[in-house]
C-alpha cells in the first residue's frame, strides 16, 4: 500500500466531501466530481475535516487500490478547490502553425490541406495567446490531459525540426539531421 495512504488528507476550506455506496463526491465552489471505488475492497471514512483511504484486506487488489482511490480523490480535492482547476500551456511549433478558440470550438491550423475543428468537451475551457499558445483548463486532471493528449495526436511532433503541439514542462526528444559525407 502507498504510505501516502495510511496519511489522513485534509479538506481545505470551501470542499465537501461526501461518501455514498461506491462514491465519494467531492464538491467546491465551481465543480463537483465524482470518484467511484469498490466499497468491498477499500473503505473511505471522513469526518469533515479530513479523509481517510483503508484497505479492508490484505489482498493485491486491495493493497494497490488504496493508493490509486487516495492520490485520485486529493487530485479531485485539489481540482475543486482551486480557481481555475488544472492549467496546461501548449505551445503549437511550426510553419502556419495556429488556434483559435469560437464559442465551444478550436480549429487548428497543423501543416494540413485543411482546418481541423474540435469541439471542446463539456468542463474544459480553453483559449489562445498570440495565435500559437493555446491554454487548456478543466477541474477534472484526467479528463483535461485526454483532451490534451487527443489534440497532439492529430499532429505528431517532428523529432528532427522541432514541429508540433508541445505541452510546457514536458520533455521532448530532438534528433540530430543526419550528415552527408564528403
Amino acid at each position: 500500500m502507498s504510505k501516502l495512504a495510511k496519511k489522513p488528507l485534509v479538506i481545505p476550506n470551501g470542499v465537501t466531501v461526501s461518501i455514498n455506496n461506491g462514491i465519494c463526491v467531492v464538491s467546491g465552489k465551481k465543480a463537483s466530481l465524482n470518484v467511484k471505488y469498490n466499497p468491498d475492497v477499500v473503505e473511505i471514512k471522513s469526518d469533515g475535516k479530513s479523509v481517510n483511504v483503508v484497505k479492508k484486506s490484505e489482498s493485491k487488489e486491495a493493497v494497490s487500490c488504496a493508493g490509486t482511490i487516495f492520490r485520485t480523490i486529493k487530485t479531485s480535492i485539489t481540482g475543486v478547490s482551486s480557481e481555475n482547476g488544472f492549467v496546461f500551456n501548449i505551445d503549437l511549433k511550426g510553419v502556419g502553425y495556429k488556434a483559435v478558440v469560437a464559442g465551444n470550438l478550436l480549429t487548428l491550423t497543423l501543416g494540413y490541406s485543411h482546418n481541423i475543428i474540435v469541439e471542446i468537451p463539456e468542463g474544459i475551457k480553453a483559449s489562445v495567446e498570440k495565435n500559437t499558445r493555446l491554454i487548456i483548463s478543466g477541474h477534472n486532471k484526467v479528463k483535461t490531459m485526454d483532451f490534451i493528449r487527443f489534440l497532439q495526436k492529430i499532429r505528431k511532433k517532428n523529432v528532427y525540426k522541432g514541429a508540433g503541439m508541445h505541452l510546457e514542462g514536458e520533455f521532448t526528444l530532438t534528433k540530430e539531421v543526419k550528415k552527408s559525407k564528403k
